[in-house]
């Protein structure tokens, strides 16, 4: 048996299923195709036609590929803003980026799972890509074709998080703090928690310097869904200069 094989045959269900969750938090019906012909999901809105909630549209069936990557820690570090910064990059053969581009109502999901507390914890990420923003990305260099494939790389920037011992600091650089407050503070708090800026995440796409030379760009882009919310309407992605 290859273990290695069917690791990575299960960990691309698990996404699969991620994603199935996420449309049917929205509504949608999700059925898996029995075939991987660069596509693996069919979706379908057809409780709410039925419940008269939305009209029939011409936007369904759609059509997803998954994508999946489980990372190391190695990949996300903490960036100069004290931002958690994790880039992955997902891979895509030709002839499924020609099937996703070739139809109007298809896309690709690229879920992330990225490391987090004890070993073999995660913590997963998505990201949606309409056909026609697919189509854009490639043909604003960040669709990336090496050989006969095709690559995107993604980097994610999450607000900055703070020790419960550097949060007590903070307090007692701006008054005195009893004792036992401080014992309380430090016994009772996690030992890491988000710090709030008037922020948000965010992502940035990477593409080759147009210099010629093989240097990696990243540009900061909107338009990127990270839920359903909206599915399947799609606008053009942002900041691809």
């Amino acid at each position: 048996m290859d273990e290695a094989f069917f690791q990575k045959l299960y960990q691309g269900y698990a996404a699969e299923h991620l994603v199935s969750s996420q449309l049917y938090r929205f509504g949608f019906e999700v059925f898996r195709l029995p075939a991987d012909f660069g596509l693996d999901l069919v979706v379908t809105n057809q409780f709410k036609v039925a419940r008269k909630q939305t009209a029939a549209s011409d936007k369904f069936p759609f059509a997803l590929q998954v994508k999946s990557r489980w990372l190391n820690p190695k990949d996300t570090v903490i960036g100069p803003s004290g931002r958690p910064e994790t880039t992955v990059t997902f891979w895509l053969k030709a002839d499924e980026v020609d099937v996703i581009i070739g139809h109007k109502n298809a896309g690709v999901a690229l879920v992330a799972y990225v490391p987090t507390g004890p070993k073999g914890n995660y913590v997963s990420f998505y990201w949606w890509l309409h056909a026609a923003q697919l189509q854009q990305a490639r043909e604003a260099g960040f669709l990336i074709q090496n050989g006969t494939n095709w690559f995107i790389t993604i980097r994610y920037l999450r607000l900055p998080r703070q020790t419960r011992e550097e949060f007590v600091k903070e307090i007692e650089a701006v008054c005195k703090l009893p004792f036992e407050a401080k014992r309380k503070l430090l016994r009772e708090l996690p030992p890491t928690f988000l710090r709030q800026w008037n922020a948000d995440h965010y992502m940035r796409l990477a593409r080759k310097a147009r210099d010629g030379t093989d240097k990696i760009i990243f540009k900061s882009v909107g338009n990127v869904p990270m839920d359903f919310s909206t599915f399947p309407e799609c606008k053009p992605i942002s900041g691809l200069d």
